[in-house]
């Protein structure tokens, strides 16, 4: 999760607002080709014009307005130019706000179909014993919950949950009085615990009114003692054959415990799911997709630990006069270099783990090589190619360099004093005219 960068022939892309951009337009998409320098936002397909679109999915200049980073086919490329492509970081809070809705709003659907093949059973179920009054009211229910589709559909997530569990309420009240407290039906208040929590959870994910679930869970308490005390006083509307009533206090059971572990189990595959979301906000900077310091740190002291490190160094990588880059292009120029060379670094990074340390610094730990030494060859590829690297930023070319200062652990070295080795050969870097790597 997070950005992603990588390298094809083409012009140089940057993102924008969650856009990608060619040099010298702002927030512009190309049609074959097609070019409106300084144009702000619109999207151009054969000089039609999309204003305020923010996004785009570019297929033979096709949009698909509100995506997050773009990809580019078959065209759009300026002859022997370079391309970096640093994708929208996942997790991002217009993509994550989207993801959150289609998850919460695809377990309320399921819900909803759950219960509406419950109700079509429980139609059958009382047909079969001739209950009269049931059959009428699970007709009312089955055209409830199909309505109740075009509801969600509409977004009405408060109204839903609130008419779901008065007519569970109702209904299996009227179920108990009319069938007796030995079908099992009272069950269903304790069942319908699972689903009040479970809709209070996602009303609050999908943004809409928190419906207070401790609430409508005491209500379910009062109408299964009530319904007890009913049924204990006066005996039911109908009179069932006892065999049937064992029948159903059985098959109530089984579909309670279904119920419970279908919707607990949905409800903590979600909350798992959210946790892995906070933990990648936690630990990758949203900038780049790269591990955070905070992350890495966290690593090397287990390592450390475990006394791991024997056979290790680390590099810190600095951008050598980056403040001049925000002072003069300014702080989104600075993002879109940060981005860049995060890509670069990433295209190494299968033998190394990296990540922001901070500001315009990137720090890498690896393994040495079969002669002990830290990996040179490599650090020294990566300083190369960001020398190398044509920067274009709104026209503007720019050349970039980084200086590295890089130190192999030694016992008894802690991890404070490992990586300020390093340092101190970034700053011998810095001193001695930048754009090199300090061994």
């Amino acid at each position: 999760m997070g950005f992603g960068g990588f390298l094809c022939t083409g012009p140089i892309l940057r993102q924008t607002w969650g856009c990608c951009q060619t040099p010298g337009s702002r927030g512009c998409f190309l049609r074959r080709g097609r070019q409106a320098a300084g144009s702000r936002g619109r999207v151009l397909r054969g000089g039609r014009q999309a204003a305020g679109s923010r996004g785009c999915f570019l297929r033979r200049g096709s949009q698909a307005a509100g995506s997050r980073g773009c990809f580019l086919r078959r065209g759009s490329q300026t002859p022997g130019s370079r391309i970096m492509c640093v994708q929208g970081a996942q997790g991002g809070t217009g993509m994550k706000q989207e993801k959150d809705q289609r998850i919460a709003m695809k377990s309320i659907y399921i819900m909803n179909g759950f219960l509406l093949g419950v109700h079509s059973c429980l139609f059958l179920f009382f047909s079969v014993l001739d209950v009269r009054v049931m059959m009428y009211v699970n007709i009312g229910s089955i055209i409830l919950y199909a309505a109740d589709f075009l509801v969600l559909k509409a977004g009405r997530m408060t109204r839903y949950i609130l008419t779901t569990y008065f007519e569970i309420m109702l209904h299996m009240f009227l179920a108990v009085l009319c069938m007796g407290w030995d079908c099992g039906f009272q069950l269903y208040f304790i069942g319908s615990i699972a689903i009040v929590f479970y809709a209070d959870y996602f009303s609050v994910r999908l943004g809409h009114t928190h419906i207070q679930g401790a609430v409508l869970s005491i209500g379910c308490a009062i109408l299964y003692f009530t319904s007890f005390v009913i049924t204990r006083s006066y005996p039911p509307v109908y009179v069932i054959d006892e065999r049937i009533m064992n029948a159903g206090q059985v098959i109530n059971s089984l579909v309670v415990f279904v119920f419970c572990t279908l919707f607990f189990r949905m409800l903590a595959h979600s909350a798992l799911f959210y946790e892995v979301e906070l933990s990648q906000q936690a630990n990758y900077d949203k900038l780049t997709g790269l591990a955070n310091r905070r992350y890495l740190l966290e690593y090397l002291k287990k390592e450390y630990e475990q006394k791991k490190l024997g056979n290790q160094w680390v590099a810190i990588m600095d951008i050598d006069d980056f403040k001049k880059v925000n002072d003069v292009y300014g702080h989104n120029c600075g993002d879109f270099v940060l981005q860049t060379i995060a890509g670069i670094i990433l295209r190494y990074s299968g033998s190394f783990k990296t990540c922001r340390w901070g500001g315009e610094e990137f720090l890498v730990e690896g393994s040495c090589t079969a002669e002990g030494k830290p990996d040179y060859r490599l650090l020294e590829n990566i300083r190369r190619e960001v020398e190398q690297h044509h920067f274009v930023y709104e026209q503007q070319d720019l050349h970039l360099t980084i200086t590295i200062g890089v130190a192999k652990y030694e016992e008894p070295m802690s991890l404070d004093e490992w990586v300020d080795a390093a340092d101190k050969k970034l700053y011998i870097g810095k001193k001695s005219g930048k754009n090199r790597m300090v061994p």
